[in-house]
């Protein structure tokens, strides 16, 4: 564009010299600031949780992953609709062990009535679902990308609306 406008381009190269005596004040400074932002974060309960639900998350992403992988590798499933049935599977059989993993890890639950707090959790779940789905379909099915793009933008939104959602209203006594 810049050429187009009559302007002229040069390219001007940066070249970097190893340092030859002294050394680097950033490597310990910036490693300790990283250490000391981050031991300040995991104080506050709320980013605890929020750490323990992504690896949680983590773990089930790798776990919703493979199911969808193994589905689509021994079914040779490849229209759109049987793409979509099988992350659907896939993701409800994450949504289970997510639900176990995060009662008893990352909000650590006490709360007796098992059936409602899963029935929460679940109804979180079934939105974020629809939510995976509508976001898996716009990308693999609209724009045509590769599925494990479709996959990850899915995951990582859903993510965030799982937490915020089974924070506030699945497991608030915990809070």
């Amino acid at each position: 564009l810049a050429q187009e406008g009559g302007f002229s381009i040069t390219e001007t190269p940066i070249v970097f010299v190893d340092r030859e005596i002294g050394e680097s004040k950033i490597s310990g400074v910036l490693s300790r600031s990283i250490k000391t932002v981050f031991s300040l974060a995991v104080r506050k309960k709320s980013y605890r949780q929020f750490f323990k639900f992504a690896v949680v998350g983590a773990i089930n992403t790798v776990i919703d992953w493979i199911i969808y992988l193994l589905i689509m590798k021994f079914t040779g499933w490849s229209t759109q609709t049987l793409k979509q049935f099988a992350k659907a599977l896939s993701f409800l059989v994450s949504a289970t062990s997510s639900y176990i993993m995060n009662r008893t890890w990352t909000f650590r639950s006490k709360n007796k009535a098992v059936a409602e707090e899963a029935g929460k959790f679940f109804i979180v779940a079934l939105f974020g679902l629809c939510l995976n789905n509508l976001i898996f379909y716009f990308i693999t099915g609209i724009l045509h990308w590769h599925d494990l793009w479709g996959l990850t933008i899915a995951t990582a939104l859903v993510m965030i609306w799982n937490f915020l959602i089974n924070k506030r209203w699945t497991f608030k006594e915990n809070n």
